[in-house]
């Protein structure tokens, strides 16, 4: 985990290549929301149910 002071709190990461995009992206002031696994996203697409697990999530 890395703290971030986007979310003030901490983000979690599962490689080296994640922390470090995190802490870049932490220091871009477009950047309002940072949110990492385990969450799911889902919608529909041609009619089909889909669904993903993003490694984050950042809101601009």
């Amino acid at each position: 985990m890395t703290a971030a002071a986007t979310t003030g709190g901490h983000v979690g990461y599962e490689s080296w290549l994640e922390r470090d995009r995190l802490i870049l992206l932490d220091f871009d002031p477009a950047v309002v929301g940072i949110a990492s696994q385990p969450f799911w996203l889902h919608w529909r697409e041609d009619g089909k149910k889909r669904r993903h697990a993003p490694d984050c999530f950042i809101r601009r």
